[in-house]
């Protein structure tokens, strides 16, 4: 099984913890090496669902924002005939250590059309 869709005991993968936190680095490294955005709880919240409720709604919108793109992804697979553009994304990764002597992970995204 993939670390990445481990849950606890709360049915809570490494996503909504990032995301009842309000972690949004750690969301976007997730989601760059490809976690499922749409699983949920034993309470049947998803991570974006949980962002919300936790009052993070910076990490809430990048993963409606995600969850769009991955639903636009989706029909133009199933559907060929149909062509809208997607965004493709270069990334950049990499870390510094910060005043605190903790390593600290950056991800950087630029458009590309």
């Amino acid at each position: 099984m993939c670390p990445l869709i481990l849950k606890d005991v709360l049915g809570e993968a490494p996503l909504h913890k990032a995301a009842k936190v309000g972690s949004l680095e750690c969301l976007s490294l997730l989601v760059a090496s490809d976690a499922q955005i749409d699983l949920c709880n034993k309470n049947g919240q998803t991570a974006e669902d949980l962002a919300w409720s936790c009052g993070f709604p910076e990490c809430a919108k990048f993963l409606t924002t995600i969850k769009c793109m991955q639903t636009i992804k989706s029909s133009e697979q199933s559907d060929g005939d149909h062509c809208v553009p997607v965004f493709r994304q270069k990334r950049s990764f990499g870390s510094t250590e910060n005043t605190n002597g903790k390593r600290r992970c950056w991800i950087i995204s630029s458009l590309i059309f």
